[in-house]
């Protein structure tokens, strides 16, 4: 499936060509790869749908997390600071096919990649008290940093906003996993955010920088929004 899945070769219908040219069988594979390897290091895939723990705990991180979803991809542009912060722009959502595809893949390889990093960092500092803490800012900066890789389609200006971005997004997802124990969860938030993206600006497109006042705060408030929710106990 990984193969398939960074062939050239055009397919029909063109429904099944999308499926295989957006990486989702890739992130299959990943997934299913992950599953076989945490097993081998003793963890186990919980795909139950059961809310255990705190009711306010659970309101809260939903009200955060549909916030936070709604801010970054709605707000942060005006010619001030007020409208930049409480004036949303909405707009016609324009969904494709190929960006549900693409939204899909990145939810569910990424967000395996995330739990194979949370899972080997907890268990290299297990004996540290701050090993949860540890896991979930490295993963996020890793998380981050693996968006250089756009660098090949977008000015380096424009990278580093969505490295930054990136890395905050990380650290509400890591500790969206780390509260619930479901990693299907993460999975679905991680989708919402990007299919949300794509379907707001027409398609996967690369990202622009223009150094503005909405660009410098939008960037602001969405890393120390995320930064602020890092807030978990030992116990957890």
């Amino acid at each position: 499936m990984v193969l398939l899945s960074s062939t050239v070769i055009e397919l029909k219908p063109q429904g099944i060509n999308v499926l295989i040219t957006s990486g989702l069988m890739a992130a299959i594979a990943t997934f299913l790869a992950a599953i076989l390897i945490a097993k081998r290091w003793s963890f186990s895939f919980n795909p139950d749908l059961k809310w255990q723990g705190s009711n306010v705990t659970l309101i809260w991180l939903v009200l955060f997390c549909l916030i936070f979803a709604f801010w970054a991809k709605f707000c942060g542009q005006g010619n001030s600071l007020g409208e930049i912060l409480l004036k949303p722009e909405l707009a016609p959502l324009k969904p494709t096919w190929v960006s549900f595809c693409r939204a899909i893949e990145a939810g569910v390889f990424e967000e395996t990649n995330r739990y194979l990093t949370i899972l080997a960092l907890i268990a290299g500092f297990a004996y540290s008290r701050y090993r949860v803490q540890i896991a979930v800012i490295v993963s996020a900066i890793f998380f981050g940093l693996l968006h250089f890789t756009n660098l090949v389609g977008q000015d380096f200006a424009a990278t580093l906003n969505q490295a930054v971005y990136a890395a905050a997004l990380g650290l509400v997802l890591a500790i969206m996993y780390l509260y619930t124990d479901k990693l299907w969860l993460a999975m679905l938030y991680h989708f919402g955010i990007d299919f949300l993206n794509y379907a707001v600006n027409g398609g996967v497109k690369a990202q622009v920088w223009s150094g503005t006042l909405s660009d410098w705060v939008s960037s602001f408030v969405i890393s120390s929004g995320a930064s602020s929710y890092c807030r978990l106990d030992d116990d957890r």
